[in-house]
């Protein structure tokens, strides 16, 4: 099992998917998730919650305990193996040692330690809540009855209980550093100091307050949870948490890893204090229920709440998301740009918003209707050009809007999706129809068009201007600059058919373009261009904003979220002197509203002078601080084996290590337990002993091995979210197959001993005879050596057979492949088929194994009928079939699909019923690889595509599937 220690190095991640700002978080900034029965709980009051060692999250509830893996909740409830004697479970208290105490109705109590469960003796009534103290001895609140001890003896024993609060309920434990321990009781809080008991008084004589929860902050005081208001202890002094609260119930008090503190209340749900600021998050702000029962935070520091309505997750994103319902007049935003005040003008296409550090602020123009933004340019004189998509040019001075330039006044068209203001005053309007260079006093206009110069196309969307005092556009087929009003384009096209430049970054020396094929570099000492594509390692083609942080990275926006790429690996590939650029991506469930980041207008993307970045997307303007954001490829994830099955029985993967001889199939489930991006990660396996490389398995965390050869194995996973790099955890399940007494290296050698002994006998005997009576013993030795070979061709034939079918067996397959993929090339066009029996295993389990064995012996007989034009059928294992035929393409699908559809439409009497049954089928071709391992893993992937895609198909991997 994994050690708590690896996860305090998953405690890294935090840094990356959980960034810290240089301000607290308000409640609506966190990304929220919710969970209820109809999500796979098995209750929706959440009693209690807790974390074990290994990663997984547990959730008490009235109708047993879910364990929670990120994807999906396991039940487990009340059961002999387990020890649960109730379903209703009221306590749950993660111990060292990947330990999980379990309480609830009926005095349950279990005790969980990796995949093993040890029961213990019943409680005198519902358990509340369990505490293992700093001597490992275990105490219980209990329901009605009060709190009691239980002394540690050895792992698992402990001895009887002695009562140290009676008559009352016991509903909260907490141990202090020196030792004492807190009670929360129906009838006050209590102190237990070397086993003597002593009430603890409330100020102005309240000693008798109904306190319901207690827990320790980091400086170790007391927090205490009650009927009237959150208390705090410190050096033994009482004290208001906050004055406003003193007269409201509150179920559950705890501290973040920030020092914030979390309150669940009776009836009005989550609060969170601050310092002194207190905020409140009830239905209305999507808790599910306002009745709150418990809060955790978990090891990547998201805070799950329980309520009486389902569980809701707080969790601290990287960006932080503003959008209509925060003020902005629109969510679709095209353009973001800080002013000269440091604030952050905000253009949608419902206006223009400004937003600084207390309030957004809707700037509104003289017309009726709103402008819709598309473009913003700061100006020396202080004020902002703002341009629109039907009205031409604004100007913002003063907070105030008023018409600037429109078609009337000469511009060539009211659709502005770029401005800029070069070093001598000028302006430059980007529109559909050509660049427009306006003199600083604007009596003079000069229209740069395809037709009238080497504008490579009339729709401009991005300008910039370098040091040498070139202005550069972008448009729709391609990029250029100007200078000294001579236009000279750029040959994109070039670079991966480039076109459509939607962004510059300028720095001293080179312009960086962001296109629809990835990112150009021009440099300006020799004027040459060099792309980061796809070749390159980026995984898309369009890029709308290129912007460079203060910590050394490129940010590129795009429809898909946003890609950061290291600066100096940009020069270094553009350079020649790397193949691959590394990339860190980020997306919606990084807190991001959209990951559509918008383009085609200016700027999209900015950065101001405090490092904080904001980008324009199609739900708000999402923010990040690039310089607190650390790379992924630390972090360590939690992995962990969930099942381990032979031959589809589950067995103990803690102590069970020997795998029975003749197992067919081995199954492994495995997950990695980081909860942020859950249905994202990704994971490879390697079967040290059986396989050289890792294999990528996607998103699925099932890995199956058929047929595999006596010996010792080593089964490792590595996972890693999208996009990051692999994290290669030390993390494995070792086992060893058992061979037959035959299969036996001592048995073999004394066999072949014994073997030698008995020859050398007969060959003596033989011999000695021959010498009596030649002529007979010539005889008698010929027909000796008739039945010899007789013998070795029956076990020849045995040890190639299946003794179920009479097919081929696995071995015989395997070398009459070999031995076609070695003959030459001009004769090796074949194709292999593996055909498998869909649902098989229901045919097992609603009838017997033996009327399986029978439709897999009729399976055989209709493959073998030469009817399909099938060379050679051999039994793969357990349900699948390998088959291999001449010729390759449409003809072997076509031949297979007959195939197919004669099985389906095939009636299977047995002992017990008529069965019908059907086949998936994946085929690969000779053709695609001269390789043996690399056709069956071609082969096995079309079957998993045909099982994939709702079986009882035939899938022929093609090429470029095969590469995909």
């Amino acid at each position: 099992m994994v050690n708590r220690r690896l996860f305090l190095l998953a405690i890294t991640f935090l840094l990356h998917v959980f960034a810290s700002f240089s301000y607290a978080l308000t409640l609506s900034d966190y990304f929220t998730d919710t969970w209820t029965s109809n999500n796979g709980l098995p209750h929706n009051s959440i009693n209690a919650i807790a974390q074990t060692d290994d990663g997984y999250l547990w959730f008490a509830t009235w109708e047993g305990v879910a364990q929670y893996n990120g994807r999906e909740f396991k039940l487990f409830d009340r059961n002999a193996a387990t020890g649960i004697r109730d379903s209703g479970t009221r306590a749950l208290v993660a111990a060292p040692d990947n330990q999980l105490w379990i309480g609830g109705a009926r005095g349950s109590l279990t005790l969980r330690e990796g995949y093993d469960w040890y029961p213990q003796d019943s409680a005198q009534s519902l358990v509340n809540h369990v505490l293992i103290d700093q001597q490992k001895n275990a105490w219980f609140a209990i329901q009605g009855k009060g709190v009691f001890k239980r002394t540690y003896i050895a792992p698992h024993q402990y001895q009887d209980e002695q009562a140290f609060i009676t008559g009352i309920s016991g509903y909260r434990l907490t141990q202090t550093a020196n030792g004492d321990i807190y009670a929360a009781t129906s009838k006050g809080l209590y102190r237990i100091r070397d086993d003597q008991v002593q009430l603890i008084h409330f100020p102005n004589g309240r000693h008798t307050l109904h306190v319901m929860h207690v827990s320790m902050d980091q400086q170790g005081r007391l927090l205490i949870a009650t009927e009237a208001g959150a208390w705090r202890m410190d050096n033994g002094k009482l004290s208001l948490v906050h004055a406003s609260l003193a007269h409201e119930p509150i179920s559950v008090i705890e501290e973040d890893q920030n020092g914030q503190l979390w309150l669940g209340t009776i009836s009005t749900g989550l609060i969170r204090i601050t310092g002194q600021s207190l905020e409140r998050m009830s239905t209305a702000e999507g808790l599910p229920n306002n009745r709150v029962i418990s809060i955790f935070q978990d090891f990547e520091g998201s805070i799950w709440v329980g309520t009486n309505g389902g569980i809701l997750r707080l969790r601290e994103a990287p960006f932080i998301s503003i959008s209509k319902k925060d003020g902005l007049s629109g969510n679709f935003v095209r353009t973001v740009m800080p002013n000269q005040d440091n604030h952050l003008l905000v253009g949608s296409d419902a206006g223009l918003d400004l937003i600084s550090e207390t309030e957004i602020h809707s700037l509104k123009a003289p017309q009726s209707e709103p402008l819709s933004v598309l473009s913003l340019e700061s100006l020396a004189n202080g004020n902002t050009l703002v341009g629109t998509y039907v009205h031409g040019v604004y100007q913002l001075s003063d907070n105030q809007l008023t018409p600037f330039l429109s078609t009337e006044s000469g511009l060539p068209a009211a659709e502005v999706r770029a401005i800029l203001q070069d070093k001598q005053g000028g302006l430059w309007f980007g529109t559909p129809a050509g660049l427009a260079h306006y003199s600083p006093s604007l009596t003079q206009m000069t229209l740069y068009t395809k037709s009238n110069s080497a504008l490579p196309d009339d729709y401009v969307v991005a300008l910039a201007e370098d040091e040498l005092g070139r202005v550069w556009f972008g448009t729709g087929i391609g990029a250029g600059y100007i200078e000294d009003g001579q236009v000279t384009a750029l040959a994109l096209e070039q670079y991966e058919q480039a076109e459509f430049s939607f962004g510059f970054q300028v720095e001293p020396g080179f312009v960086w373009i962001a296109t629809d094929r990835g990112l150009i570099r021009f440099r300006q000492s020799d004027q040459s261009l060099a792309i980061i594509g796809r070749p390159q390692g980026l995984p898309i083609d369009k890029f709308f904003q290129v912007v460079k942080d203060r910590s050394g990275s490129f940010w590129l926006s795009s429809n898909r979220g946003l890609w950061r790429i290291p600066y100096d690996q940009a020069h270094a590939v553009a350079d020649g002197k790397q193949s691959h650029i590394r990339f860190d991506h980020f997306g919606r469930s990084d807190g991001m509203g959209s990951s559509q980041a918008n383009g085609g207008s200016n700027p999209a993307m900015s950065i101001t002078d405090s490092g904080q970045m904001f980008i324009a997307t199609a739900h708000g303007v999402s923010k990040v601080t690039p310089n607190h954001l650390k790379q992924p490829d630390q972090i360590l994830l939690p992995l962990v084996i969930e099942d381990v099955s032979f031959d589809n029985q589950s067995v103990n993967p803690a102590s069970q290590h020997q795998v029975p001889a003749g197992t067919d199939l081995i199954r492994i489930t495995y997950a990695g337990l980081g909860y942020s991006m859950q249905n994202h990660l990704e994971y490879r396996t390697q079967l040290i002993g059986f396989e050289d490389e890792w294999i990528n398995r996607g998103n699925h965390n099932v890995a199956e091995y058929t047929n595999l050869p006596p010996g010792s194995y080593q089964f490792r996973v590595a996972a890693r979210y999208p996009y990051g790099q692999w994290n290669e955890a030390d993390f494995q399940y070792a086992f060893h197959i058992e061979p037959f007494w035959w299969q036996r290296s001592d048995i073999r050698l004394i066999l072949s001993f014994m073997a030698l002994l008995t020859l050398g006998a007969i060959i003596y005997l033989r011999l000695y005879a021959l010498k009596q009576r030649e002529r007979q013993l010539q005889q008698q030795v010929q027909l000796q050596t008739r039945e010899l070979r007789k013998q070795s061709a029956e076990f020849e034939r045995l040890s190639n057979e299946d003794a179920l079918t009479g097919l081929a067996n696995r071995r015989a397959f395997d070398r009459a492949l070999q031995a076609r993929l070695s003959q030459p090339t001009s004769d090796t066009c074949f194709s292999l088929a593996i055909v498998d029996i869909d649902h098989f295993k229901r045919i097992n389990d609603s009838f017997s194994h033996l009327t399986g064995d029978q439709v897999i012996k009729a399976l055989s007989k209709l493959l073998t009928d030469n009817k399909h034009g099938i060379e050679m059928v051999a039994r793969w294992g357990g349900e699948e079939f390998a088959c291999i035929t001449s010729g390759e393409g449409s003809s072997i699908t076509e031949r297979f699909e007959r195939l197919r559809e004669a099985i389906a439409k095939t009636t299977i009497t047995t002992d017990q019923a008529d069965i019908h049954i059907t086949v998936s089928v994946g085929i690969a071709s000779s053709h695609q690889t001269h390789n043996y391992k690399t056709l069956l893993q071609l082969a096995d992937k079309a079957l998993y595509q045909a099982k994939q895609n709702g079986r009882n198909i035939v899938v022929s991997l093609s090429q470029d599937n095969a590469s995909s």
